[in-house]
């Protein structure tokens, strides 16, 4: 059972259902970005905690991104990966890297696919760019150091404000040549205050 949609990179799929967007990725392809390394078996052991609205833990789950495949699409390699909370298949996603940032492709609806840029790379910090319809993406900075069970990384600081669509913002962590390490999503109720909703930090790489 689907406990909660904890990656942000899930969540913009799920409003893509609904939503627009380019099937065809802009950028040349061919290049690996650094930003976020995809191999086949590799992939992230990460431990999530979700939080009530007045700060307390209600649930701690194990949360494994996993690359289990690859496919060539329209001349783009994609990587299949799988999402497991505590061993159990949650979801599956698509990323593709590219020279200029990290994309994901979505089914909208039955043989229909798009895709959109989410992290990108090469940036100065203070950069902010769409997130396709649906919000910006800002790059707050490229040296931020952040401690995590797995240790300490130097990261890029991605912050996602999905505040019109989605009534959330994130805080992604992600280091170059490793991936993701920490993810902070807020959520902004229209009747309360805004308060931390959910916490995933790396715990271990898997096959690195």
């Amino acid at each position: 059972m689907n406990k909660y949609l904890l990656l942000t990179l899930s969540l913009i799929a799920v409003l893509m259902i609904s939503c627009g967007g380019d099937d065809n990725p802009a950028g040349p392809s061919g290049q690996a970005c650094n930003i976020c390394p995809i191999e086949l078996n590799h992939g992230w052991a990460s431990k999530m905690t979700l939080f009530t609205s007045t700060g307390n833990i209600f649930d701690e789950s194990d949360l494994t991104q996993v690359i289990v495949g690859d496919t060539v699409i329209q001349s783009v390699p994609w990587y299949v990966i799988e999402v497991r909370i505590d061993g159990v298949l949650d979801e599956t996603i698509y990323l593709a890297n590219k020279t200029n940032g990290v994309y994901q492709r979505v089914q909208t609806y039955p043989g229909h696919y798009e895709s959109f840029l989410v992290y990108k790379r090469q940036v100065s910090e203070g950069t902010s760019y769409p997130l396709a319809t649906y919000g910006t993406v800002s790059v707050l900075s490229k040296d931020t150091s952040v401690t995590v069970p797995a240790g300490t990384f130097d990261c890029y600081l991605y912050h996602l404000d999905l505040l019109s669509v989605a009534g959330y913002e994130s805080y992604d962590y992600l280091a170059p040549d490793v991936g993701f390490i920490k993810t902070e999503r807020f959520v902004h109720p229209q009747d309360g205050d805004p308060y931390r909703s959910s916490l995933i930090e790396l715990d271990s790489l898997i096959g690195q």
